[in-house]
């Protein structure tokens, strides 16, 4: 079987890396990250390679890694490419956009696309066993997946197979779903434990006006929420997600709260609401800081959308 890697030499991002790959349809490609120069060289031992590096190392590697029969030609004047019989070696350097040399070295195969949030790794990659398809699954945060395959597969049938977990069927981010689902409505959004994170998530895909950021009592007091209901209940409470969601409807279509517990396994609650109905869930993550904020943000950005998509 024909073995592909790419090797890395200096910090690069390996999900956008495998994300290049996947979504040309490639699944199968070794992604190794090397220390030093040496190492960097030493894996040069699979038939089609991809060699990131900076460039003034480039001349150098191509002179250690190439052979007296070797064809050399270069790609867009900037990117070495080393071919013996059926092997190939492209040299990028690493400065650069690797996407245009992956266009030249990569012939595109069909593809398609799933994202799915909500469900673990393991029961996703099981799901795409059962569809016998060759698959690449990418994941952000624990429960944000992006599956890349090959074989078409009926889109009812992924939702029913994943419980609606499914919320694109195409690149579209999470917050890029919820924004497509927004459209014109009055958005309301309120952040407490997730400290803006869910803000700068939807202002990458447009502009979002009416949001706070709650840092203090003073701040929920501002949103509506009286010091009575904050002593009894306690501003990481449900009753108070409520609250904020109830008191930003008058001025708004849909809003969304998110308080809760900043610490390890805290609990979180979500309200997300319109004039007519508000629901509100709550959860628990544990991990590190960084990670317990992605993973809040996107169970959020969740809620928000199958309410838009259902209720709206």
């Amino acid at each position: 079987m024909k073995k592909n890697k790419v090797v890395i030499l200096q910090d690069k991002n390996f999900i956008e890396i495998e994300k290049a790959l996947a979504v040309r349809g490639y699944f199968d490609y070794e992604i190794k990250k090397c220390c030093d120069f040496d190492e960097f060289i030493s894996n040069a031992d699979a038939d089609d390679m991809i060699f990131l590096c900076k460039n003034d190392l480039i001349d150098e590697a191509v002179e250690k890694l190439k052979s007296g029969d070797s064809i050399l030609s270069l790609l867009d004047s900037q990117a070495v490419l080393v071919t013996d019989g059926e092997k190939r070696k492209l040299f990028i350097p690493i400065e650069l956009d690797y996407n245009k040399f992956l266009d030249e070295f990569l012939e595109k195969k069909p593809v398609y696309i799933c994202q799915i949030f909500g469900k673990s790794l393991q029961n996703v990659s099981s799901k795409f066993d059962e569809f016998q398809t060759s698959y690449k699954i990418i994941t952000k945060s624990q429960l944000l997946h992006t599956v890349y395959y090959d074989t078409y597969i009926d889109q009812q049938n992924l939702l029913d197979a994943f419980s609606n977990a499914v919320f694109a069927f195409d690149e579209t981010s999470l917050e890029g779903a919820c924004k497509a689902q927004l459209n014109d409505k009055k958005f309301a959004l309120l952040e407490q434990v997730s400290c803006g994170n869910i803000l700068a998530k939807l202002s990458s895909v447009g502009e979002f006006k009416n949001a706070k950021i709650l840092l203090n009592d003073e701040d929920f007091i501002a949103a509506g929420v009286s010091q009575e209901m904050m002593t009894q209940f306690g501003v990481q409470s449900k009753e108070i997600a409520v609250e904020l969601v109830k008191n930003s409807l008058a001025e708004s279509d849909v809003a969304l709260s998110v308080v809760g517990f900043d610490c390890d396994s805290g609990k979180i609650f979500v309200a997300v609401g319109n004039k007519s109905q508000i629901h509100v869930f709550s959860t628990e993550f544990a991990g590190d800081k960084a990670l317990r904020l992605e993973n809040t943000s996107n169970f959020a950005l969740f809620a928000l959308f199958r309410f838009l998509k259902e209720k709206c």
